[in-house]
């Protein structure tokens, strides 16, 4: 596990230097970081460096610098290279208990690093709580399991707070998610935003018994992010992390109990959002077209695919029309993608970490409670860009 003081010759734009590497690492941790993020040998040398392996083997060492580097690309404290063993952490994989170990392999590094961050918002959450009055969620969540499925729709709107006449006000779909979003973080249940680079995923929620928080792709459009809440609210209910994806193909490699309670999410968030009876008369002696299909996602302010698997599953429309109709769809929402512009940092974290949250840190600050430093911790911001963050703010709530 040690080497001595070595030395490597890098070249930087034509200039030589000489790095020292470490003298005391544990190899073993390398591999094991590398493995929690299911990250390949491959993968490892493309972001960090050719020699990863023989990091791995103990046969080389990095120097300071690239152990900074391993650090940032697997998401750990540069201290626990050293540790003799892997820290005891709750596991991953035994939060999603409905994904068999051959889906969760599947799962891309990138999204795990973010699951990785979403434990350390709720590890936030939970020392926020020790000075403020933070709504937990344990009670809002026992209630609603104590509900029978046919009194479930009924008593989460009216926990929420959102009638179904609010839902349907007329209002641009960036305020439409924050209709629901605010509803979820007054009930406990923190949602934030990230950058998932995967087209495939559009959010997790991580379940614990006081502070579960919900993880949504923040590149979807605003009616699939509204989707993911509800499908993640039903995770929770059923106590269980799990994900949800642009396609259900995964699905049918669950085993049958977990298959049932993947569907079962769906199903909910399509009931919740569009009520059986209040949408079966909005779509009474009506022609079901594309453009009908376009009315009814902006007069429920919900995403067209919502609507079309409402209509599959009362047998208004066909398979056929359904796959069809949602392949444009997300070709329309790639290209859309493909030529967005990217905006203000700050602007994007103050989406990403969300008002009720900033507002929770920067109010404990404003009292005393933390200081700056755990100011900079909690809002991912450094001490000297604090007051560009609270300005882009501007202290909304």
């Amino acid at each position: 596990m040690c080497g001595g003081v070595d030395g490597e010759i890098s070249d930087f734009g034509g200039v030589q230097e000489m790095m020292e590497k470490m003298t005391y690492i544990n190899p073993n941790m390398l591999k094991w970081a590398r493995t929690e993020l299911n990250m390949t040998t491959h993968d490892a040398q493309s972001k960090i460096h050719s020699k990863i392996l023989d990091w791995e083997n103990g046969t080389d060492f990095p120097s300071y610098a690239q152990l900074e580097k391993i650090a940032e690309t697997y998401n750990r404290p540069l201290a626990i290279f050293f540790f003799s063993e892997p820290p005891i952490l709750s596991s991953l994989k035994t939060s999603f208990r409905t994904l068999n170990d051959d889906i969760f392999k599947q799962i891309p590094s990138k999204i795990l690093k973010l699951m990785d961050e979403a434990r350390a918002m709720q590890l936030n959450l939970a020392e926020l709580s020790e000075n403020a009055d933070i709504q937990s969620a344990k009670v809002v969540l026992a209630f609603l399991r104590s509900k029978s499925s046919k009194e479930l729709l009924i008593a989460t709107r009216s926990q929420l707070g959102v009638t179904l006449q609010m839902q349907k006000n007329k209002m641009l779909d960036k305020e439409a998610f924050e209709l629901w979003r605010n509803a979820f973080e007054r009930n406990g249940i923190y949602v934030f935003k990230g950058a998932f680079r995967d087209n495939s995923i559009s959010g997790f929620c991580i379940n614990d018994e006081d502070f579960p928080v919900i993880y949504v792709n923040n590149s979807m459009s605003f009616n699939r992010q509204i989707f993911t809440l509800f499908h993640e609210l039903y995770h929770l209910i059923r106590e269980t992390s799990g994900i949800d994806t642009i396609k259900d193909d995964y699905i049918d490699l669950l085993e049958p109990d977990n298959k049932k309670v993947e569907q079962l999410c769906n199903s909910f968030a399509g009931s919740f959002l569009l009520p059986q009876k209040d949408f079966s008369d909005a779509i009474q002696g009506k022609q079901i077209s594309v453009e009908f299909i376009s009315e009814l996602s902006k007069h429920y302010n919900v995403s067209r695919q919502v609507v079309m698997v409402r209509l599959l599953n009362m047998q208004k429309i066909t398979q056929k029309f359904y796959d069809e109709q949602s392949e444009h769809i997300t070709q329309d929402y790639l290209r859309r993608k493909h030529n967005s512009k990217g905006g203000s940092h700050y602007n994007t974290l103050v989406s990403y970490l969300g008002n009720q949250y900033l507002h929770l840190v920067f109010s404990q600050f404003a009292k005393q409670k933390i200081d700056v430093f755990k100011l900079s911790e909690y809002t991912k911001t450094k001490v000297e860009n604090l007051s560009t963050l609270e300005k882009s703010w501007g202290w909304r709530v």
